[in-house]
């Protein structure tokens, strides 16, 4: 019998076997950082009926709605049996239960026995490399609870494609995925920012920063450019938010919600909704600063993400979704 525990101290050194195991290494450093971020980070292990740690992964909650599942690993003498299914099925109940209803994670473009299972679970391949044959792909998975799964729910013949190549959106080159109907123009494009792999010493938390549906007259493009790079407790960060109107149907944004994590501070809501003619499109320009509420660590990048929520008139019941991302300055 397999049991799903989170990491605590006493299995430090079991970790340290089943990183040996793996070819990896382990530190006192390592463990200690879990336990310190455990807020918000959380440490799986999968462990046997003896107590022997056979399985671990890493689950990231700080920015919603995106949850990041990081190195999945089962101890070579103990795979077959289910348990990165059921470490895979722990992290997604999780990150579920605490309003995280995207998911994403990295694998190797040729890892063929770990395509097999994340796409059983959802997962989709959203950034991928310039060549297929090499390098990492970052996957994403979108839960009922939001807009994805309600255009697939009312679009069932819809088929999805990821662009190998940045398309520009918005005077920027974002990787472009999403699905087209078969029987109709009716079509939802997500535009990710990132990058294929997980750079050592840079990069940005892959994310949604773009977003474009046709569905039943009723279309919309929307995108964020941050006019800031980096975000810190000094100075205001800035963004802006623009949202045309690409359809055939007068449309509103009722209102913008803003999802920023802990001791993030937004200004610029607008107060109103927002109202658009077909042709026709708005910008809105937002602010961001770090509070001294701010306690998020640093996890797979040092990106503090901001989502604003689209609550549209006539689309869905669930919000849109779309992103902007600061690298978190090291000032005071």
């Amino acid at each position: 019998m397999i049991r799903i525990v989170e990491f605590e101290p006493k299995y430090s050194r079991g970790v340290a076997s089943l990183y040996e195991a793996m070819g990896e290494k382990f530190s006192a450093k390592l463990a200690k950082y879990w336990h310190n971020a455990r807020k918000y980070v959380k440490v799986l292990l999968a462990v046997n009926v003896e107590e022997r740690v056979v399985g671990k992964v890493t689950l990231d909650l700080a920015y919603r709605p995106y949850a990041e599942i990081v190195n999945l690993m089962v101890h070579p003498h103990y795979r077959g049996r289910g348990i990165g299914k059921s470490l895979l099925e722990e992290c997604i109940r999780i990150a579920e239960a605490h309003g995280f209803h995207i998911q994403y994670l990295m694998t190797g473009v040729n890892n063929i026995i770990a395509h097999r299972l994340y796409s059983r679970y959802g997962f989709i391949p959203a950034i991928l490399p310039g060549r297929l044959d090499r390098g990492h792909i970052w996957l994403f998975r979108f839960s009922k609870k939001t807009f994805v799964a309600e255009f697939l729910d009312s679009t069932p013949f819809a088929t999805y494609k990821a662009s190998r190549r940045r398309t520009v959106l918005a005077n920027r080159k974002l990787y472009k995925a999403g699905w087209k109907s078969l029987l109709s123009s009716d079509h939802l494009y997500l535009y990710f920012e990132g990058q294929p792999g997980q750079p050592p010493t840079a990069g940005t938390m892959p994310r949604i920063s773009g977003v474009e549906i046709l569905q039943e007259g009723l279309g919309l493009k929307i995108s964020i450019h941050e006019e800031s790079i980096k975000i810190g407790r000094a100075e205001p960060s800035v963004f802006q938010l623009r949202v045309a109107n690409i359809g055939e149907e007068r449309l509103a944004v009722g209102k913008i919600v803003p999802l920023a994590p802990p001791g993030v501070e937004i200004g610029g809501i607008p107060a109103r909704a927002v109202r658009l003619d077909p042709g026709g499109a708005s910008t809105m320009k937002f602010t961001c600063r770090l509070t001294d509420k701010y306690e998020i660590p640093v996890l797979s990048f040092n990106t503090v993400t901001i989502t604003l929520k689209l609550y549209v008139e006539k689309a869905f019941r669930n919000p849109i979704l779309v992103s902007a991302g600061f690298e978190q300055s090291s000032e005071p």
